[in-house]
């Protein structure tokens, strides 16, 4: 089984762009990953607090590269897949097919698995207004299962050559991974996720 566990920063403007894509590909035991920045054309002030990728910034990390020019590629990982996982999956695969449709290109479906739909009340006991349990924050998620800033900045940077930080698509491609590597040990996935 194939499992491409992935994360996606964007813009956050009313035709919103993916501005950094992190992908981990999970073949069995075997592990690679991919990174990309992209130029776009506008960004969210709320999203430049979150992810802080400045429109320069990102003219610099993608040597002017859009997301058209590595679509492509981008694609036959997604195609390639099985599963496709990650914190929050459905909203960036939405962002995505948004991308995708723009030039014309589908994303095909496959099985889903979202980290804050399967934790939701299993990682902590807060609750939500009405009594619903709180879905996760990823920084809950890994927290939950014992790892670490440290550690997941240190496996982001052996895999991915970067991402000390949350809101860094590396670091939380790299937190989800972990976190689902440590809920499979600890017997929480009925499911086999990787």
């Amino acid at each position: 089984m194939r499992t491409l566990i992935f994360d996606v920063e964007s813009t956050g403007t009313t035709r919103p762009q993916v501005c950094q894509l992190a992908m981990i590909m999970c073949d069995g035991g075997n592990l690679s990953a991919r990174n990309y920045f992209f130029a776009v054309d506008a960004m969210n002030s709320y999203a430049y607090r979150v992810h802080h990728l400045s429109l320069s910034a990102l003219r610099r990390l993608s040597g002017g590269q859009r997301f058209g020019d590595a679509a492509h590629g981008i694609l036959r990982e997604f195609e390639r897949a099985d599963v496709y996982a990650g914190h929050g999956v459905a909203g960036d695969i939405d962002y995505l097919r948004r991308e995708f449709s723009r030039l014309g290109l589908g994303l095909p479906d496959r099985r889903r698995f979202c980290t804050v739909r399967h934790f939701t009340g299993r990682c902590g006991g807060a609750l939500l207004p009405g009594g619903r349990p709180k879905p996760p924050r990823l920084s809950e998620l890994w927290a939950h299962y014992g790892l670490d800033e440290a550690e997941i900045a240190a496996f982001a940077a052996d895999i991915f050559g970067g991402g000390a930080g949350a809101h860094d698509a590396r670091f939380d491609a790299a937190a989800t991974y972990l976190a689902i590597v440590q809920a499979q040990r600890a017997g929480d996935l009925t499911r086999r996720v990787l």
